[in-house]
């Protein structure tokens, strides 16, 4: 299994619990945690689950109490965000939050993925504070998560197997930084494929469980499948001009910023090819960071809006649509999932009704949605016909 060893540039293990102990006397300010989230943290290490946790965690989770404060404030900010999300439901729209309650699950149960969890929180804590001491906290994390997860790595097992793989997809997501994402994807790539190799079965749901059929009965979607080209969707022609509709009509600058981002890493895709499995893994860490997080932040601005919807769908279908050009990397990101999301959303909002209250909407609007999550649908219903079954 060395194959699978993830090392990190950065420092020792010893002078990274150091580094974590000077810097999490400092998050407090820097994240400015309220009296009322402290009362709840507080409360929590005592054995109560705030109400956000509930819908996502098992009762095993009342007795972490061992956590450190630091560590504990971190776990509640990821805890609580993918509650809150869940209990709207918007959840199911964004990969990394719809796989939490599982991720979670495993934290409580493996030194591996709970460390993991821990960089993945600290990360994003970091991202919407741009707090140095918290940066200085989320890296200490990362390092001691790399750690934890070789260690696991050297004593893989069926026993360990789901935790193992977790806790890669959560540093995967956890880290900025190219040459480390290449290597965590690498990693993650190979526990996958050593887990079938073994005959070892994936208990994890939300990457390996049976796919929700795609709506693929509706005309709409039938009558677009037959009159794409390959070659259209290989050069991701009708998906950049999808893109640069929703620049166009979008009232959210938030919303043009990631279209942008979008259509310039598709413009790169088709000028370079790039054969080398690493480079691809590399080159995929510039859409990378939109994974995670900004699916959650987009959500953020009305999840039932249909430019946010519309958005959210962009962001899964280019993952897929990207195959031709990093196969190695677009593998490791389970697409065969993705392919759910979007089926979610053309669903979501084939089921739309005009509504003229606080987020009003018409039909033409509807209608023109449509058309556009056509356009994703058409990969979706392309990658499971290419790949599912390999």
């Amino acid at each position: 299994m060395n194959c699978l060893r993830l090392s990190l540039t950065c420092t020792s293990r010893e002078e990274a619990e150091h580094e974590s102990a000077k810097a999490s006397s400092q998050d407090v300010d820097a994240v400015m945690w309220t009296p009322k989230i402290e009362k709840e943290i507080s409360a929590w290490m005592g054995g109560r689950v705030p109400s956000p946790m509930q819908s996502i965690t098992s009762s095993a989770f009342t007795a972490c109490t061992e956590l450190s404060v630091s560590d504990a404030r971190v776990f509640y900010h990821l805890a609580t965000l993918a509650g809150h999300m869940q209990q709207t439901g918007a959840h199911t729209f964004a990969f990394s939050i719809w796989c939490m309650p599982e991720f979670i699950g495993q934290a409580i149960q493996h030194p591996c993925a709970k460390a993991a969890l821990l960089a993945l929180g600290s990360h994003h804590l970091c991202s919407i504070t741009r707090s140095s001491a918290l940066e200085q906290l989320a890296q200490s994390y990362l390092t001691k998560a790399c750690a934890s997860l070789n260690k696991a790595i050297r004593e893989f097992s069926e026993d360990n197997a789901d935790a193992v793989l977790a806790a890669s997809v959560m540093l995967g997501w956890s880290t900025s930084e190219k040459c480390q994402y290449a290597k965590i994807l690498q990693g993650t790539s190979a526990i996958m494929r050593r887990m079938k190799e073994r005959g070892y079965q994936c208990g994890l749901d939300v990457l390996s469980g049976e796919l929700e059929p795609l709506p693929v009965q509706n005309r709409r979607v039938v009558v677009a499948y037959l009159s794409f080209s390959d070659d259209d969707l290989t050069h991701m022609r009708s998906l950049s001009a999808g893109l640069q509709r929703l620049v166009a009509s979008s009232c959210h600058v938030e919303l043009r910023t990631a279209a942008r981002a979008l259509l310039d890493f598709m413009r790169n895709l088709r000028l370079k090819r790039v054969a080398d499995p690493v480079e691809q893994m590399e080159t995929f860490n510039t859409v990378k960071s939109w994974i995670p997080w900004a699916p959650v932040a987009t959500l953020g601005l009305g999840w039932r809006s249909i430019p946010v919807l519309l958005m959210m769908c962009y962001y899964h279908t280019v993952s897929i649509a990207a195959e031709p050009y990093l196969p190695a990397a677009v593998k490791a990101v389970f697409p065969h999932k993705r392919t759910q999301v979007i089926g979610r959303i053309y669903t979501a909002l084939a089921d739309m009704k005009p509504s003229y209250g606080d987020l009003p909407v018409t039909q033409a609007e509807i209608d023109e949605a449509l058309d556009q999550v056509t356009i994703c649908m058409v990969y979706a219903v392309r990658y499971r016909t290419l790949n599912i079954g390999r």
